[in-house]
């Protein structure tokens, strides 16, 4: 099922899509559909994304002239919320108040509906941070339960919330409670980050004589691992779109013209370019213009819309297909 993947793995959720998709509109269950749905829609496919609510339309037709009520109007109920979540994502006229009413009408959480919900919520608790209407994505944040799937992120989210306004302690104590439910759900960085140093920056030109890189991979990574240091990653992020031409596009582009997929800096520009989908935390002078490309292209869209020949960053890079595919990947994790 596409919901017990939760989008994090791109590969395994497209492989749960193409199963699902292969079940008969007249006997699929509506929340399948939804899910289809949901899935087209966080891929910028809107034509896609009405091919599942008309799906789901039909469904709750057929579901209902067999005397299945509840059934259909479940349907239903996911169709509206689908297309609601869809016009809220594409900043269309649909208002919050009127994705909440289609909220309100999805069918009460159990263990086999409950994961839509939580989707939904969690999904418009990042708009909403993206846009800086912080009270409201306080509330969609702060309504999962400590056994929604949601509930480990959704704190990560109240302590950036906490700390754009400036509410340390606050912000503190959901970051605690976030670091003591994840800590084991990431991997660790520092082969990441070494590989992104020594294997693909450093590679990527001939340093001079007296150019220890070695040496200076060794110091970053002694800092990095200083818990003194209080260097957040929003003050290292600032003003990205200046300075990553230089730092990583420079560096893709050499390693591309002999052939090289670089994974580490892939995965640190997957990584900004989630961050600049907007939010209070952004600080860059092209802010209004990379939210701006990430409302009209998504996620689906992004890589050439920023790094193509016609994109709002220059640089000598231009993503071949795999490099995309890479980005792509990651911003869906």
């Amino acid at each position: 099922m596409l919901h017990l993947s939760g989008f994090s793995d791109t590969v395994r959720a497209r492989r749960g899509a193409k199963v699902l998709a292969e079940v008969p509109t007249a006997r699929a269950s509506p929340t399948d559909l939804f899910w289809l749905g949901a899935m087209a829609t966080e891929e910028g496919n809107r034509g896609e994304a009405e091919h599942w609510g008309n799906a789901l339309a039909s469904r709750a037709m057929g579901l209902r002239s067999e005397g299945e009520t509840s059934a259909a109007d479940y349907a239903e109920a996911y169709a509206a919320a689908l297309s609601a979540f869809g016009d809220l994502l594409r900043a269309d006229s649909t208002s919050l108040s009127d994705f909440e009413t289609a909220l309100g009408k999805l069918p009460a959480a159990d263990y086999t509906r409950e994961q839509p919900q939580s989707y939904l919520r969690y999904r418009v608790g990042q708009v909403l941070f993206d846009r800086g209407e912080l009270d409201a994505a306080t509330r969609y944040f702060g309504s999962f339960h400590p056994y929604d799937f949601y509930t480990s992120p959704a704190e990560y989210y109240l302590g950036r919330i906490g700390e754009a306004k400036a509410e340390r302690d606050e912000a503190a104590a959901h970051y605690r409670r976030f670091l003591t439910w994840w800590r084991d759900a990431d991997p660790e960085l520092r082969p990441l980050i070494e590989r992104l140093m020594r294997r693909e920056a450093a590679a990527s030109f001939t340093p001079a004589a007296e150019q220890d890189l070695e040496g200076y991979a060794d110091a970053l990574l002694v800092r990095f691992a200083n818990p003194a240091l209080k260097h957040r990653l929003a003050q290292i992020a600032m003003d990205g779109s200046q300075k990553i031409p230089q730092r990583w596009l420079a560096s893709l582009a050499a390693h591309q013209a002999r052939g090289e997929l670089c994974e580490a800096t892939l995965t640190a520009l997957a990584a900004w370019l989630h961050h600049v989908r907007g939010g209070p935390l952004v600080n860059d002078p092209l802010a209004g213009e990379l939210a701006a490309a990430w409302r009209e292209n998504g996620a689906g869209g992004i890589v050439p819309a920023l790094f193509g020949p016609d994109g709002l960053i220059g640089s000598p890079w231009r993503p071949g297909d795999s490099e995309r595919k890479f980005i792509e990947q990651r911003l869906r994790l």
